[in-house]
């Protein structure tokens, strides 16, 4: 049985692919309120390129590379999405109420 390495995050083999699988998913909906909002695909496709530029620039950046706890695909990033989350579901939250006022 092979084990499973994620290449994001080599020195952390365990530790890496349920990461990087859990910033995907907190990041889905964000891609999501962009391609609504946006009205095309090309919107969420454009803040992907901007994601994978930014996480590789604020890598070479970062003065610790200990992985876990620093970068956008680390539990910094996981807070942030976190954040951006309860940013879009609050906004959503109060387009649903606008709308069933105004339909009342």
């Amino acid at each position: 049985m092979k084990k499973v390495v994620s290449a994001r995050s080599p020195n952390f083999p365990i530790l890496g692919v349920p990461l990087f699988t859990l910033v995907c998913v907190l990041f889905s909906p964000i891609f999501s309120y962009v391609r609504e909002t946006g009205g095309s695909i090309w919107s969420a496709c454009v803040l992907h390129g901007i994601f994978n530029a930014s996480a590789g620039v604020a890598m070479m950046m970062q003065v610790n590379t200990d992985w876990p706890w620093n970068g956008l695909l680390g539990i910094t990033g996981i807070i942030v999405f976190l954040m951006a989350n309860g940013c879009i579901f609050l906004l959503r939250l109060r387009r649903a109420k606008a709308l069933l006022t105004n339909s009342a």
